[in-house]
């Protein structure tokens, strides 16, 4: 995966340390070009990143935006593009970028924003007090509304308002973040909660959060009043004074690196970074606008080193909450729960219209200290394996998706653990393993979930997630923990390590083991080159297994060598957080698979602890599988949740060639 595209950067020294200069407009597009690149298109996450295209074309006569951007909003008011994943009418359109352009001049787009802003006018749902909020709440959370809204509502119906003359329009769309600020205001931080009547919130009850990109969501709406409100409107002073009042109390939580966390009042929580661009972006405007005084420019500034720090060379960007409406009871400890992602949908939108800000502003370049996305380095996704001498001589490996661990002769048999393939479970995209193994040393046992997942999958004698044995007389036999080990390769992007096993008895031979283990970034499974020797040079049937807990729903297709298990599987001694939402449960569900190459398939057998897939093999010859798993609280592959469909449709597309050449 190439990840680091050359940009015009220059390297300065400055008091004996390298610096980088960013040019903003560059990075702004090349932020854009990988959202593009990653996001799906019509999605609602998409809307925020074209508003900060649009930017970028009105502001910077940016015609390649242009050339990107209007295809795209084009293609969905003609339908040929669904809009997807939100419930407000106007992201048929492309939202509220579309509104935006057509104002500007872009007649093309006009039709369909004017018959858009009609359909929503008259049937997007309301709350009794008159707010407009998704369609696929109201038969949930009659009067549920939330802080997001405010940014897909209030530039909409503003730039519609604007362009057909409508004065309804332009005053709700003043009307919606006013009110709205002032129903959700806390005033012990000046922030505002998220939302009202949402998921497992009471009727009337208020969420009681700041969290940061839920105070960014207003910020953007702010900034589209400020921008282009009637100077002589009726609510442009209150408009001034709630948009003073509000970034004044969030310029106290910024933090000395020009950061605000994702629970923004609490500054032990991580590092939010699309909130941080939003509330960026409106402190600038602020500014522009002469409503912050102009010695926060040097907040602004701070704030974008910060942010470009987060921001690798090609445009990725890390330390992105997911998805967020409402988590538990809205409490604070609820929202600090919820995941940060490397490349999550939502991250690249609030980027770009920081940077546009910037550019409003005059600030062409800024420079960083380091190298750009420098902060990433930690929790970039990548692949990773290691020996465990502080614990028994474990190997465990992981990518972005799954972590997996295999144990050593340190491990008496009598601990009824065998050499099959252990999972670790994780609800994180960046690495986990030497973070649990030190929690675990710590006191913090890795069996309990804090935030990233738990080790629930309880392996046993089975075979785990791909643990290999030898069939023979209808019977599996199994070596002992493996004996020795190498690491081959430990990079970002593929890890590779040996394991070998002492001999063992297979119904009458003697047969010793010897396994390659490879894993590449952005896939569920990984591959195990098996060689299985036997004493008298005989063929042998390999068996490759995944461990059945007694409730699998199984899959098997012989002719494609595919072996799949989807089963819930009960934790009484873990306790599993469901992605921040303390929904406690006693079961997970996981599903794995094997994958063989079909013509080698003998048979898909079961036995009272596995499934398996069986193989014939000669002695010495080295035979290749896939194996892997996924679980119901798991992100991955730029935030996207991955689930039973998801396999199941990555599976199905992913032939046996197209496997292997994920490892060329």
């Amino acid at each position: 995966m190439k990840r680091f595209l050359i940009l015009t950067c220059i390297l300065l020294s400055a008091c004996g340390s390298k610096k980088t200069v960013v040019d903003c407009h560059k990075m702004a597009v090349t932020v854009s070009d990988k959202a593009l690149e990653l996001l799906e298109r019509g999605h609602y996450t998409g809307t925020c990143l074209y508003s900060g295209m649009a930017d970028l074309i009105v502001y910077c006569n940016d015609k390649g935006e242009e050339a990107k951007l209007l295809p795209i909003l084009e293609d969905l008011s003609a339908g040929n593009i669904s809009a997807k994943g939100g419930s407000l009418i106007n992201y048929q359109v492309g939202g509220q970028a579309a509104a935006f352009l057509a104002w500007k001049g872009y007649d093309a787009l006009r039709p369909a924003v004017e018959a858009n802003a009609a359909d929503m006018w008259a049937n997007q749902y309301r709350t009794t007090d008159g707010f407009m909020t998704g369609n696929k709440q109201q038969d949930r959370f009659r009067d549920g509304v939330w802080i997001d809204c405010s940014f897909t509502i209030t530039p909409f119906f503003l730039y519609t308002g604007l362009m057909t003359g409508n004065d309804e329009y332009v005053e709700y769309a003043a009307d919606y973040p006013l009110r709205l600020y002032h129903l959700l205001h806390d005033a012990s931080s000046g922030l505002v909660f998220q939302a009202r009547s949402i998921a497992d919130l009471s009727d009337g009850e208020l969420s009681k959060d700041n969290w940061s990109r839920g105070e960014g969501w207003l910020s953007m709406a702010l900034v589209a009043l400020l921008r282009d409100y009637p100077a002589d409107g009726p609510r442009r002073a209150e408009i001034e004074q709630i948009a003073r009042d509000f970034y004044t109390s969030v310029l106290k939580y910024q933090d000395v690196d020009g950061m605000w966390h994702q629970e923004v009042s609490d500054s032990t929580t991580f590092v939010e970074t699309s909130g941080s661009a939003l509330l960026l972006a409106g402190i600038g405007q602020a500014i522009e606008s002469g409503i912050l005084p102009k010695e926060n420019l040097t907040n602004f500034r701070r704030g974008l080193v910060g942010l470009l720090g987060y921001v690798d060379p090609d445009g990725s960007v890390g330390h992105t909450c997911q998805g967020t409406l409402v988590p538990g009871k809205g409490e604070k400890a609820d929202y600090a729960f919820r995941h940060f992602y490397y490349n999550e949908p939502h991250a690249f939108g609030p980027v770009v219209l920081a940077l546009a800000q910037a550019l409003r502003l005059g600030i062409r370049t800024i420079a960083i200290p380091g190298h750009l996305g420098y902060k990433n380095d930690l929790d970039r996704p990548r692949c990773y394996v290691r020996y465990i001498e502080e614990r028994k001589g474990d190997v465990a490996w992981e990518n972005d998706i799954a972590a997996y661990r295999v144990y050593s002769l340190q491990i008496p048999e009598k601990n009824h653990v065998c050499s099959g393939f252990d999972m670790w479970p994780k609800s994180v995209d960046y690495p986990v393993i030497d973070i649990w193994y030190r929690l675990n040393n710590e006191g913090k046992p890795y069996h309990q979930d804090y935030g990233q997942g738990c080790d629930f999958y309880v392996m046993g004698k089975g075979r785990g997630i791909g643990g290999t044995g030898v069939w023979a007389g209808d019977s599996l036999y199994t070596s002992l923990n493996y004996s020795a080990y190498e690491i081959l390769r430990n990079d970002p992007e593929h890890l590779a390590f040996k394991l070998e096993y002492a001999p063992f008895q297979a119904g009458g031979v003697t047969v010793t083991e010897h396994k390659q283990i490879d894993m590449v970034l952005g896939t569920p499974l990984f591959r195990i080159t098996s060689t299985l020797e036997t004493s008298d040079g005989s063929d042998v049937v390999l068996a490759v297994g995944l461990s059945d807990f007694g409730r699998a729903v199984v899959t098997q297709d012989k002719d494609r060598g595919l072996l799949w298990l989807d089963e819930w599987i009960d934790v009484p001694d873990s306790t599993v957080h469901q992605c921040g939402r303390y929904q406690w449960e006693e079961e997970a569900r996981i599903c794995c698979a094997v994958v063989a190459e079909p013509a080698r398939v003998k048979d898909i057998v079961h036995t009272d602890l596995d499934a398996l897939v069986l193989l014939n093999v000669k002695s010495g010859e080295p035979v290749v599988t896939y194996a892997g798993a996924i679980w119901n609280q798991q992100h991955g592959l730029g935030g996207k949740h991955l689930h039973d469909a998801w396999f199941a449709a990555y599976l199905d597309r992913m032939d046996w060639n197209s496997m292997n050449n994920l490892y060329e």
